[in-house]
């Protein structure tokens, strides 16, 4: 009964250690996303077809985050909301792969020294920066200092759990047996490395633990070195797990991407398997020595590496493959319910990166409500056959904006939720202000058009000139919200609120103007109900100049 007591104590202290190790990369992570979330977002902006600068944006953005798991769901979300193309998502994916190699270093050579004498001072530096720091890159550093201290010392500890030297010599002999094997031993040991980064969710954490088990200098039980580097070939295959989950909900060409990363850690996996061991006696020409951390790091680097430099070659065909292998679905996405999932990575939450897809949202409602307003503008001057066909459009867009509105403050919320720096946290209620703006001007679309629709109805006719005097009143509404599109897409500097309030100035000008002759009509003896529906489109029409000077206000407040 001990011994089992014994054995469960020995397991919650190990997820324990884990525990710790991947909190401080959350925390790390988290940090250092805030202090450089607008670099990483101009990273992605400057994005382009080409696929090596794709590649060197996956290893710098995963370098960062220290997760290539956390890079490929955020490239599948950046996908879902078309912000990259496939073949831009796949050279991400693949430079991702590169850049979840620091770790491994990061371990192997601070191992070489006491991890506990690395990070107690770490966490020394950085939790007065999070207690006392007034300025938010202050905090933000010492988050990042916090998370590095703890990342180690779980490392530290799970190696302090590790056993004996009499007991790991019992444990090297009853390994013997299962690597005895030949070619099957190895393809156990991948599966091993897979199932256990399924597990954890983190390639980094499998790593910084086989790291841990390699060494032979007294801080691991001498893991065999073929064992190590086949358990690394597995935990690149489970780190797809992430990217798989978060496109089940997204869209076709998300599951593509993720499809992408797939096959790409697949086939990089089994070409290393065809040359394994060529390829150890490769790897250990490059870094002879005794310290096996050392040459399982640059095992894991070259394999990366070699696989990036062959498979970059062919990203049209992966994207003609995966294209194949996952189809476009049958029903049109305009047919579907606008949804938007914000999508947790785990361990590393990316809220200052999410905002980029949420902007990209916001810019997208905002050219629906230009449609709406240009399709009011196109009915009041067209032909009536056509109207009822253009009322129930503006009707499904109008439901559309209200979906929208919904899932974008749900997801806004989400991100506000996940320690947003200073800024982001302000671009955040920024845009879901904006988001409830712009359903509004959808409303009121949808409103000028059931005016329209009574007008039709009731045969009712406005007096001679009332369309010709509404036009440069309409003009002026509509380059306002030319404006608000133009400034939602690439913010404008050259446009200022000034400019704004002069638009809305002489919008309010002109309704005045229109709504005394309509008063004027109704008193030299128009039809009451023709004018009272007049004096109602001015009122909607000048709502939506409100909503586009309160649009412009929030994008003032933007950082």
């Amino acid at each position: 009964m001990s011994t089992i007591f014994t054995s469960i104590i020995l397991i919650l202290e190990i997820v324990g250690c884990l525990g710790i190790f991947l909190y401080g990369m959350k925390i790390m992570s988290d940090g250092i996303q805030k202090a450089a979330g607008d670099k990483l977002q101009s990273v992605l902006n400057m994005m382009t077809s080409n696929r090596f600068m794709a590649v060197l944006t996956g290893v710098f953005v995963t370098a960062i985050v220290q997760s290539s798991s956390a890079s490929t769901v955020m490239v599948v979300s950046f996908v879902n909301a078309s912000l990259l193309n496939l073949t831009q998502a796949i050279g991400v994916i693949m430079g991702a792969n590169i850049g979840t190699t620091v770790t491994s270093w990061i371990i192997a050579v601070i191992g070489k020294v006491s991890m506990s004498h690395i990070a107690i001072p770490c966490i020394g530096i950085g939790m007065p920066m999070m207690m006392f720091s007034k300025k938010g890159s202050k905090k933000n550093w010492g988050e990042f200092f916090v998370g590095f201290g703890l990342l180690f010392l779980g490392l530290s500890l799970l190696k302090d759990l590790l056993p004996g030297k009499s007991e790991a010599a019992a444990f090297m002999a009853s390994l013997e047996q299962l690597t005895d094997l030949g070619y099957l031993s190895i393809l156990l040991f991948v599966a091993v490395g897979a199932i256990a980064t399924i597990i954890i969710h983190s390639s980094s954490a499998t790593m910084g633990v086989i790291l841990i088990l390699v060494g032979t200098d007294g801080a691991g039980i001498g893991l065999p070195f073929e064992v190590a580097a086949a358990m690394a070939l597995g935990s690149n295959i489970g780190t797809t797990i992430d990217a798989f989950l978060a496109s089940i909900a997204a869209n076709t060409a998300a599951k593509r991407a993720a499809m992408v990363h797939i096959l790409f850690n697949v086939f990089g996996t089994i070409l290393a398997l065809i040359f394994f061991y060529p390829f150890l006696k490769l790897v250990n020409y490059i870094i002879p020595g005794d310290d096996p951390r050392f040459t399982l790091a640059m095992f894991h680097t070259i394999f990366n590496v070699t696989a990036t430099l062959i498979f970059v070659w062919f990203i049209p065909q992966f994207a003609k493959l995966v294209t194949r292998i996952v189809r476009e679905s049958e029903v049109e996405y305009k047919d579907q319910p606008y949804t938007l999932e914000y999508m947790n990575t785990g361990f590393q939450d990316m809220p200052e990166i999410y905002l980029l897809k949420a902007k990209n949202e916001v810019r997208m409602m905002s050219d629906i409500v230009q449609k709406m307003y240009s399709s009011y503008r196109e009915s009041i001057c067209g032909d009536l056959s056509d109207f009822e066909n253009a009322l129930n459009i503006m009707k499904k867009q109008e439901d559309y904006t209200d979906q929208m509105q919904e899932e974008l403050s749900q997801f806004l919320l989400a991100c506000t939720k996940d320690n947003l720096n200073d800024d982001g946290f302000t671009n955040a209620a920024s845009l879901m202000r904006i988001v409830n703006e712009l359903e509004s001007i959808g409303d009121s679309c949808y409103k000028l058009m059931i005016i329209l629709n009574k007008q039709h109805e009731q045969n009712l006719k406005f007096h001679e000139t009332a369309i010709e005097d509404l036009k440069p009143y309409e003009e002026l509404v509509a380059g306002f919200l030319n404006d608000v599109v133009h400034n939602l897409s690439v913010k404008d500097e050259n446009y200022k609120i000034a400019d704004a309030q002069s638009t809305e100035e002489k919008i309010n000008s002109y309704r005045s103007t229109l709504k005394k002759a309509a008063r004027r009509q109704i008193q030299g003896g128009s039809d009451v109900k023709a004018e009272l529906l007049y004096i109602d489109l001015l009122r909607q029409i000048e709502h939506i100049g409100d909503f586009c000077m309160n649009i412009m206000q929030e994008m003032e407040n933007m950082k």
